[in-house]
């Protein structure tokens, strides 16, 4: 499998209301900060909570990051949607789905897929049923952050500007991100992966920004 480094896109499906945006956040916002150029959209029917939602990554050296088709990495996290993530990941792509799901008979024979019991490491960071459902997306950060390359120290740090005025939920966010890292190095480290992070500096002069920001701005 040849290396994808700086040059993929990821697609992750959550639902409404699960904490996933502020996850997904960090996940981009860390590539940024390591000097890529990197992009993201997050996608979804409605505001109701429940309902599902994506949110879209592309990172590219070049600096080419509006959104793709189809993805190299796609993240199943919502139950009711898995057949329609199946269908946005690349032909060479990796699947990875919460087996708490129990989605494993909807999936074709020849897809490169990893199954991870995201409720179970959950369970290892905090006894709170309440914050788990919260703590389950950073898990699956701490194991795309690991398995791409993501410097640790760097996703820290964007953790805390995340929750900047929220000092208490650090440890716990980090201890979870943690989790998921230690699981991807112990469980992981033969699965098939070409999507990598390599460390650059080209967005030294650059924001990260949507597009209802950039026209507020315009207008001020």
């Amino acid at each position: 499998m040849s290396q994808k480094i700086n040059d993929f896109s990821v697609s992750i499906a959550t639902v409404n209301g699960s904490g996933s945006q502020s996850s997904n956040n960090i996940l981009m916002r860390s590539i940024f900060k390591m000097g890529i150029p990197v992009g993201g959209k997050n996608m979804f029917p409605s505001n109701i909570a429940g309902l599902p939602t994506w949110f879209s990554i592309r990172v590219n050296d070049q600096g080419y990051i509006s959104r793709e088709t189809h993805s190299d990495i796609v993240v199943s996290m919502n139950k009711s949607t898995a057949l329609e993530d199946i269908a946005l990941l690349k032909e060479d792509g990796v699947f990875i789905y919460n087996t708490a799901n129990k989605i494993e008979d909807q999936i074709p024979e020849g897809i490169n897929a990893i199954g991870v019991d995201f409720n179970k490491l959950a369970a290892e960071v905090t006894k709170s049923i309440q914050l788990k459902k919260l703590l389950v997306n950073m898990i699956y950060v701490g194991v795309l952050s690991e398995l791409m390359n993501i410097d640790e120290d760097v996703l820290f740090k964007t953790v805390e500007f995340q929750f900047k005025g929220k000092e208490s939920v650090f440890k716990v966010n980090q201890d979870a991100i943690r989790v998921g890292r230690e699981y991807a190095r112990a469980e992981l480290k033969d699965v098939k992966w070409s999507c990598k992070v390599e460390k650059r500096d080209l967005t030294s002069d650059k924001i990260l920004i949507d597009g209802n920001t950039a026209g507020a701005l315009g207008l001020v």
